[in-house]
């Protein structure tokens, strides 16, 4: 018979009579497909337009099944259970450290003394869990506390269910975005300008209409294309389409009287890696320049077509081409690593991360590569135009097209688990991602914010944001 502790619940994780293992994202092969929609006090909102399949009970996990897994008859587990009992407590605790999510809260559902033993006090039991499920938040806090929230936060991913607020203040398309802290982040706009915004302040607001940027500069003379960030997130470079690159320090969002002109056409894309820059330009050539001294160091010669997108992973350079291509460089000596094939028309936008490479272009696909092997690893089908954004975070990628919607994918099955549209997109040019927030930018001139955390759990200090 299951007991109720007002303290201290399986509903704290799970509805009741669904007992399972939390997971990145539901395994239907169906992506869950959502709407923006306003509420009529004004509030924006995620919202299904088709119902999810109701979730069949599954059966209450053996709490015991790790332990016993050679026990073939009832009696047997009985027995065993019985002896376990008898043990000293510290044992019992080192056992029953080795359990999953499920088999602790049915265990702890029990009895008394196995209520006790996994209790929210139990801080041993609960440190394992989180080690196993949430390692980069280990030490946010108290570890029931811990997983609670990002066992939530999950939830919230999985369902789609996000509160949605607008960012406006620019006056045009906004081309690009990248962060700068935790909470703050800039775009850069056809309008000119250059924007820092506070994702922490909109989040902590009720409104659905963001309370506008914290800082806004205008010094180039032609639209805001492309922009890079410094690893240590000290140093900014913007490239526009008036042919220049500005170096700005941060966060105080100030321009150095350093600007890089040897471009003769308007910058595509742009990435810091150490202390270079490597731009691009529709002048077909790609340079290497130190962004300390604007002077150039070389130049990045490979490609037969236009170089569309960049980006970088401590010395190692990513570049996407309009000839199909991408290649893998060295950027402290320029000397071309690898070249990656497999696109079937010109790519348009490139994320590199933990020597794995996301690419997407005009074919309407996402590809998945190994940047050690240069294969081909997982090919995400699902948008019906141009893709110009990825990003990509803790098993998840995100992708934003000229389709007008958002998906997000399962990184280890391919499926695309959630996509979302609104009346308000246009062309998605640009997105932003991390533990409890999905920004997107384009056309529409505003920037939406999708926060999975609903406030909560976006400023608590147990979500490793």
């Amino acid at each position: 018979m299951t007991r109720s502790y007002s303290h201290f619940q399986l509903s704290d994780f799970f509805s009741k009579g669904s007992i399972q293992k939390p997971t990145s994202f539901p395994g239907s092969s169906t992506p869950t497909c959502l709407a923006i929609v306003q509420h009529r006090n004004g509030s924006l909102a995620t919202k299904p337009l088709v119902p999810n399949k109701k979730r069949s009970k599954h059966k209450t996990h053996n709490a015991f099944r790790r332990i016993f897994q050679k026990a073939q008859q009832p009696i047997q587990v009985l027995k065993k259970t019985q002896r376990l009992c008898s043990l000293p407590t510290e044992i019992l605790v080192s056992i029953i450290s080795f359990l999953d999510l499920p088999a602790l809260l049915s265990l702890s559902s029990t009895c008394h003394l196995w209520h006790r033993l996994c209790s929210p006090r139990n801080h041993i039991v609960w440190n394992e869990l989180v080690k196993a499920d949430y390692p980069t938040s280990l030490q946010l806090g108290d570890p029931y506390a811990v997983y609670r929230e990002n066992h939530a936060l999950i939830k919230r991913w999985n369902a789609g269910q996000a509160k949605v607020s607008h960012l406006t203040g620019h006056q045009d398309n906004v081309y690009c975005m990248a962060w700068v802290s935790k909470s703050l982040f800039v775009s850069g706009s056809r309008d000119c300008s250059l924007k820092m915004w506070d994702i922490s302040s909109n989040s902590s607001s009720s409104s659905s209409v963001s309370p506008g940027p914290v800082k806004s500069k205008t010094v180039h003379q032609g639209s805001i294309l492309c922009l890079g960030v410094s690893e240590d997130k000290s140093i900014l470079v913007t490239g526009s389409s008036d042919s220049t690159c500005i170096v700005w320090s941060l966060p105080d969002l100030t321009p150095k009287p350093l600007v890089f002109r040897n471009h003769q056409s308007g910058i595509l894309d742009l990435c810091l890696a150490l202390q270079y820059c490597v731009s691009s330009s529709r002048d077909n050539t790609v340079r290497v320049w130190n962004h300390t001294t604007a002077k150039e160091c070389h130049s990045l010669v490979g490609h037969s077509g236009p170089v569309n997108a960049l980006d970088a992973e401590g010395p190692w350079v990513v570049s996407a081409s309009g000839d199909t291509t991408l290649r893998l460089w060295d950027v402290r000596t320029g000397e071309c690593l690898r070249t990656f094939s497999g696109h079937a028309m010109g790519l348009t936008c490139v994320k590199i991360q933990a020597s794995m490479i996301y690419s997407g272009g005009q074919d309407g696909r996402v590809k998945i590569w190994d940047q050690n092997t240069g294969m081909c690893t997982m090919t995400l089908v699902g948008h019906t135009k141009l893709i110009r954004a990825v990003t990509c975070q803790d098993g998840k990628v995100v992708s934003g097209s000229y389709d007008r919607t958002l998906r997000v994918w399962d990184a280890k099955t391919g499926k695309c688990v959630l996509r979302y549209q609104s009346e308000d997109f246009g062309w998605i040019f640009s997105v932003l991602m991390n533990r409890t927030q999905m920004i997107s930018a384009g056309q529409s001139k505003q920037i939406m914010a999708l926060d999975f955390g609903l406030n909560s759990l976006t400023n608590h200090s147990n979500i490793e944001i």
